[in-house]
This record gives structure tokens, C-alpha cells and sequence, in this order.
């Protein structure tokens, strides 16, 4: 039998347990992904005005929106800057708000693509 491990960087939500594929189903398989630098960039840019765009690994919402999680990009974000998150399944559009050295996304809209039975066996 094959054993799959964790990346040591990557902390496995407490509140579910990895769960074989065959019941992926039944229960969310948790992992937290971290926020990656690499993955943010410059959509356009004027006059002090920059849209952004991230693309998550996370296949979950409330990791991007959860407080701090784009700290590391503070110092290049403006508060009222928009920002476009996509993932595999979903996607969102925030104002980006700068405050006491915390980032913090204030969602504008989102959607979800529903994942066909298929995919989720």
C-alpha cells in the first residue's frame, strides 16, 4: 500500500481527517495551502491604481479571506486595490483594505463551479 504524505510547510485543518478517496465524498479533505508570492501579479496598473490578480491552491475560500493570510504582500498593495482569486472551482473578486499592517480582502462577488460526480469519486 502506498502511504501519501503532507508537505512538512502545509497544516492539516484539525477540525477534519484525510480520508481514503473513496469517501472524499462524504467528508472535505483539508489542507491548508499557504499564500505564495508567485502566484500574485499585476493585472494593469495607473496612477497609483493596481488590479490584481492570485491564483489559489487552495480549494477553499476561507483560507484567502482568512485575516493575514496575504500579509506577506502588504507593503506592494494599496487599501481599495481590486483583486481577482481564481481556483479550480471557484472564483472571486475583493477590495483589497490595508489597516494597521494587516491585509485584509473584503469580497465584491464569487462564484462556484459545481464539480461534476465524476470528479468527485
Amino acid at each position: 500500500m502506498t502511504s501519501h504524505s503532507i508537505p512538512a510547510h502545509a497544516a492539516v485543518n484539525s477540525s477534519s481527517s484525510a480520508v481514503a478517496p473513496s469517501t472524499a465524498n462524504a467528508r472535505e479533505i483539508c489542507v491548508k495551502m499557504p499564500f505564495s508570492i508567485r502566484n500574485l501579479s499585476t493585472m494593469a496598473y495607473a496612477m497609483g491604481f493596481t488590479q490584481w490578480h492570485y491564483k489559489a491552491r487552495s480549494s477553499r475560500m476561507r483560507d484567502i479571506e482568512a485575516p493575514g493570510f496575504m500579509n506577506d504582500a502588504i507593503g506592494m498593495f494599496v487599501d481599495g486595490d481590486p483583486l481577482a482569486v481564481s481556483a479550480a472551482h471557484w472564483g472571486a473578486v475583493y477590495v483589497v483594505g490595508v489597516r494597521d499592517g494587516a491585509v485584509k480582502l473584503h469580497r465584491m462577488c464569487a462564484a462556484i463551479v459545481p464539480v461534476p460526480a465524476t470528479e468527485t469519486a
